[in-house]
């Protein structure tokens, strides 16, 4: 009965541009659905006792519900309503049966959601839907189609040109479908046809649906590192720059420079504390100096005085660091002038007394050099050679001096 009125339209019956409103009835309950002239349909739902329970528009919405009982009867009058499937929308091109040979005429056939509904599936609703839409598809194709040549596809690329100073478009494709022109007397004419609409109407379509660019102008800034120690010469001050181009907006040209103001304010400090440098100088430096590449044996003959004066060495690494540059030079002035004194080690020798007279039995002394009575500035062996050398000249008087004689 449904796809009956739905057809009713595409019949025969001579009342093609007639405006119709249709009624579907239940027998000797009542009206079951109404379609008004925008085929837009109203349902009416029955209880058990056929009493009108429900009236429903097209999206099976409850627009009135009915209850009834008697005078003082408490009963429940929620909502209890079923769910309703809803077809789903369908669209498709069918083709007139009956033109000439090399003509064709494609025609557009839609149907909207919820057209018809089930309480079984949603599989229900749909296969309601389909079994209209085809047999109303080809209906309405062979009635309405126009029988001509029709373009294939065309486009052309475009690029918006209503964009304010200072902004850059993307190129936009403009296309006319395939189909969508005719010509009467060749392909050739459609396929014009449907350039000379691709020509004509795809500046503006490019003017109304591109996107305008615009790109930040560059900006900088100066910022001076403040993570430096107390003691450090800070450095000139190092520049952050947001190049040009690096933010984009489609709104303003102040939109994308916005952007960028907000990284150069954000990053711009913490960008140089991580790479600008602290420059640190040596105080003054007015010591003493010990010479200290004496090796094992020797020692520093005497201290060094040495100036460095403030400010000569610099370092980026730390206040520190810069003294112990000057530190460094003291030393090694130190090491280069200073004298490093070798003392001997302990030297003796064994003497006997040779100045006993008669028969007497000399004593035999020991002469001893004690350790560091010699220095030298040359080398360890040199001031135990001197020892030595005082054991060699002196063990023998000192032996006659302090030996004794026995008999």
């Amino acid at each position: 009965m449904i796809t009956a009125l739905n057809n009713f339209n595409y019949s025969g019956s001579g009342l093609n541009n007639t405006i119709i409103t249709t009624y579907m009835y239940k027998p000797l309950i009542g009206v079951s659905r109404i379609t008004d002239t925008n085929w837009m349909p109203t349902h009416y739902d029955y209880d058990s006792f056929n009493r009108l329970k429900f009236i429903k528009d097209s999206q099976q919405n409850v627009l009135e519900a009915y209850c009834y009982n008697y005078k003082g009867q408490i009963m429940d009058c929620s909502l209890d309503v079923a769910p309703i499937y809803n077809s789903v929308a369908m669209s498709k091109t069918f083709y007139k049966t009956n033109c000439p040979s090399g003509y064709k005429a494609p025609v557009k056939f839609n149907i909207s959601t919820g057209m018809f509904t089930s309480v079984i599936s949603q599989e229900d609703a749909d296969n309601k839907a389909k079994i209209y839409f085809e047999s109303n598809g080809q209906v309405n194709a062979n009635r309405v189609g126009y029988c001509a040549y029709w373009n294939n596809e065309k486009s052309g690329v475009f690029t918006k040109n209503n964009c304010k100073d200072g902004a850059t478009a993307d190129p936009v494709t403009y296309t006319i479908p395939a189909e969508t022109l005719y010509g009467l007397a060749s392909q050739e004419q459609a396929d014009q046809n449907a350039q000379y609409a691709v020509n004509a109407n795809g500046q503006a379509y490019a003017n109304t649906n591109g996107i305008c660019t615009f790109k930040n102008k560059m900006i900088s800034r100066f910022f001076i590192k403040s993570n430096c120690e107390e003691s450090a010469v800070l450095n000139e001050p190092m520049p952050y720059i947001i190049e040009a181009g690096k933010y984009t907006s489609t709104i303003s040209q102040a939109d994308a420079d916005a952007k960028a103001s907000v990284d150069l304010n954000s990053n711009g400090q913490e960008y140089v504390n991580a790479n600008g440098s602290c420059v640190y100088k040596n105080i003054a430096i007015n010591r003493f100096f010990l010479k200290n590449d004496c090796g094992n044996s020797g020692a520093p003959s005497a201290e060094i005085y040495y100036i460095i004066e403030p400010g000569k060495y610099t370092s980026e690494i730390s206040q520190a660091d810069a003294d112990n540059q000057a530190l460094a030079e003291g030393q090694a002035f130190a090491n280069s002038n200073g004298t490093c004194g070798f003392k001997n080690v302990a030297k003796s020798g064994l003497f006997t007394k040779n100045d006993c007279s008669g028969f007497k039995t000399p004593e035999v002394v020991s002469y001893v050099v004690a350790a560091g009575t010699y220095t030298s500035a040359t080398s360890q062996e040199e001031a135990d050679y001197l020892a030595q050398q005082d054991v060699e000249a002196n063990g023998q008087e000192y032996a006659n001096s302090n030996g004794g004689c026995t008999p």
